[in-house]
């Protein structure tokens, strides 16, 4: 019998519950379908903006309003639409191919989905990002490929296509560098040191394109270096023993990567710290990449802690034994940068850091010294600490100039 009474009140209590919340769903989006449709915006002002256009109005009194939503055909099959709560009263609609007249219809839509009457509106974007970013687009032979330069102002979500044209003469996809970032270079690399023909296009969100422009380069040469060959220096003064998450200074060429647990970790004895490579063979460095500890852990991984972000690379044929500079020669400053500038970091800093490596090139490469041995020198880390650092891997190429067995 306790158990029934239990029961019976726990049932009245969720009817008592379910009413309650039914009451106030209703009173506050009502269900009336012979309620009226709201009145219509008014008082319409256009600002055009990059591919799209910001429309500013007055919301009606009508009681039921719930939303208000724009409609702007493009071509036969194309429509752009958008929808903004009732609390607002302003709407951005983009996504404009180009800087033509637009014209479109407004409604305000009520809590049974009753449109007002349309009100139209025409605008006029301006030029649309995807070009605006294209017209900036230079393209240069680099170290085993092109290098693309370009600038987005308005941090419009884009794809740069890089074309290549093959062996048989068609023309294909070779890379496709996805960005946010107001500024930006990158490079399609793997190419041989031979005349080819590029290509570059623009794409934004709603699949808009640009034109697209060729040119014919020839990649400079280089080749990859063996990590088989790579030798740990432990020179006086060097930052070489582990503190944790891999396998000490050789977590750094295993080939693995975009992890928290396989890399390079220092001891925290404090910041400018260095370590000593010996790559196995004499070569005229073109460029190396450093990929970033990736970790899903708050505060930590690429762009925080012990993340490299300041550093310079030295090079000789012939370290001093003790450890000091006099036998170094300074190849080159360098610094990481977060493409998206963001915090936190976006997938795509992540993609670019931890998948694909931060590429950089050593300053007047050509006429760069020929060395066997490389000191990296870190002054700065993301987070700001002095402690230590970590780094996940390090891959270099150029051209080798002696090989030592």
């Amino acid at each position: 019998m306790k158990n029934d009474r239990l029961c019976c009140l726990t049932l009245m209590l969720l009817v008592a519950s379910l009413l309650s919340c039914s009451k106030s769903k209703d009173s506050v989006f009502p269900t009336d379908t012979n309620a009226s449709a709201p009145d219509p915006v008014s008082n319409i002002a256009v600002e055009n903006i990059p591919g799209g256009a910001k429309i500013t109005y007055d919301l009606p009194q009508s009681e039921n309003l719930r939303y208000v939503e724009a409609e702007f055909p493009i071509g036969d099959d194309d429509v752009r639409e958008v929808k903004v709560s009732h609390y607002k009263n302003v709407l951005t609609v983009e996504g404009f191919p180009d800087a033509s007249k637009y014209e479109g219809k407004i409604y305000a839509v009520g809590q049974d989905e009753q449109r007002s009457e349309p009100v139209t509106v025409s605008i006029e974007p301006q030029t649309p990002p995807v070009v605006n970013v294209f017209e900036t687009v230079t393209m240069n032979e680099t170290f085993g490929g092109v290098k693309v330069n370009f600038e987005n102002d308005f941090e419009a979500d884009l794809m740069l296509n890089v074309l290549m044209e093959d062996s048989t003469g068609e023309v294909v996809s070779a890379y496709k560098h996805y960005t946010q970032s107001q500024h930006g270079t990158f490079a399609a690399r793997g190419f041989p040191a031979e005349q080819r023909r590029f290509g570059l296009y623009i794409r934004d969100r709603w699949n808009n394109r640009s034109d697209t422009i060729f040119t014919e380069l020839t990649p400079l040469f280089e080749e990859e270096l063996a990590p088989e060959n790579f030798a740990e220096v432990a020179l006086p003064t060097d930052s070489h023993e582990p503190h944790c998450c891999g396998d000490g200074i050789h977590s750094m060429w295993d080939g693995v990567w975009n992890e928290s647990s396989n890399v390079f970790h220092t001891k925290a004895t404090g910041l400018p710290q260095w370590f000593t490579i010996d790559l196995g063979v004499k070569v005229r460095l073109s460029r190396f990449k450093f990929y970033h500890r990736n970790n899903d852990s708050p505060n930590d991984g690429a762009y925080y802690s012990g993340d490299v972000k300041q550093f310079e690379v030295w090079g000789s044929n012939d370290p001093n034994s003790d450890g000091s500079w006099g036998s170094w020669t300074k190849l080159g400053d360098f610094e990481s940068i977060k493409p998206s500038g963001q915090e936190p970091p976006t997938n795509e800093d992540i993609e670019y850091c931890c998948v694909n490596g931060e590429d950089f090139e050593i300053p007047d490469a050509e006429n760069a010294p020929a060395v066997r041995y490389l000191r990296f020198k870190v002054n700065e880390n993301w987070g700001g600490v002095t402690g230590w650092l970590y780094i996940a891997e390090l891959r270099f190429w150029g051209s080798i100039q002696e090989v030592y067995n």
